[in-house]
């Protein structure tokens, strides 16, 4: 038989059932279930219900005391932000919207992670690590964001101008910080740019399959009429 403490199996049960409470939970109070989500991780996490285990082992039920173990779910939710990103480029719409995406979108990125990150700086933080956690915190959370302010109003423009321009500059983002990691400083030039060429390419793929690709699949898919698809 096996054991759910080696299998995991008990984490996974513990988020399914956090799903199926949390998001009608919240959605009856109009309330976005990323925070329910968030006040779950905390409460029923390695750091909160997790700690009292060993004092109560029948808590390891409803608890999460390996944070590894969802580390397949949280690297599902970056593919899945991947092709997100790829469905949202169009040149149209950026067209249309170029002054807020490309002025204030770039200028609230790079204005508050420079912020933050002198900011952290001068806490003592090195260089390359208050870079960073600058660029880390200056992103924001469409799911929370688009919500609250909309994106028919002013302030939901620019906002949804802002977030559009996060998700622009993410990938980019990724692979920069990749590329200042100790080991990619340590291989030299040619690995930084092995680092950005991969990002170009990957830019380029999410871009032609969202662009191209994806629509034509749906729409192939909805002249169908299969209730399967």
């Amino acid at each position: 038989m096996i054991s759910l403490q080696n299998s995991g199996f008990s984490d996974t049960l513990v988020i399914l059932g956090a799903a199926g409470l949390v998001i009608p939970a919240f959605a009856r109070f109009k309330i976005s279930p990323v925070i329910g989500f968030i006040l779950v991780g905390v409460l029923v996490g390695p750091a909160g219900l997790g700690t009292l285990v060993p004092q109560q082992p029948w808590l390891y039920y409803l608890t999460i005391t390996d944070a590894h173990s969802i580390e397949p779910f949280a690297e599902f939710g970056i593919i899945l932000l991947l092709f997100s990103i790829g469905l949202e480029l169009s040149f149209k719409r950026l067209w249309g919207m170029r002054n807020l995406v490309f002025g204030v979108g770039a200028a609230e990125l790079g204005g508050s992670a420079l912020i933050l990150g002198m900011a952290l700086y001068l806490t003592g933080m090195s260089m390359n690590g208050s870079i960073g956690m600058g660029l880390a915190l200056a992103l924001s959370s469409t799911a929370l964001v688009i919500p609250i302010a909309g994106t028919t109003s002013p302030v939901g423009k620019a906002a949804f101008a802002m977030l559009l321009f996060e998700d622009l500059a993410l990938v980019p983002i990724i692979f920069m910080l990749g590329a200042m990691a100790p080991a990619a400083a340590d291989a030299g030039w040619i690995s930084l740019v092995g680092v950005r060429g991969k990002g170009a390419v990957t830019v380029a793929i999410l871009f032609v399959g969202g662009r191209f690709l994806l629509p034509r699949m749906f729409g192939q898919a909805a002249r169908t009429k299969s209730p399967e698809l």
